[in-house]
């Protein structure tokens, strides 16, 4: 009885734990999905939704204002194709990292690619 009760319990753990690790897991591939892999910004799906929600708060409560505000980094590929990627991946990421500094806390800062 002893060991019955005590393989139940290993076996509880393990399943515990792969649970824990498929839930982790899950996380990953939402975070991934809905974020630049290069500057960790949320990406345009991630804006897609978010955009959809604050276009039905406002239609619902008029004084509940939404503002979209598009930036581009002029000569961007000038930047990538005279010193490399490397050196464009940096400007991406030290635009984000200075545009966050600006941010409210209910503000959202996506990277968008160009199509």
């Amino acid at each position: 009885m002893t060991v019955a009760f005590g393989l139940a319990v290993w076996i509880g753990r393990g399943v515990a734990a792969s649970v824990s690790e498929r839930r982790v897991a899950e996380a990953k591939i939402v975070h991934l999905a809905h974020h630049d892999t290069l500057t960790g910004l949320p990406n345009r799906a991630f804006l897609q939704d978010r955009l959809t929600d604050a276009l039905r708060q406002a239609a619902e409560d008029p004084s509940a204002g939404v503002a979209l505000l598009l930036c581009d980094l002029d000569h961007f590929k000038d930047v990538d194709d005279t010193f490399g990627h490397p050196a464009g991946d940096d400007l991406l990421c030290q635009a984000a990292a200075r545009l966050r500094e600006t941010m409210r806390e209910d503000d959202i800062l996506v990277r968008q690619h160009a199509s």
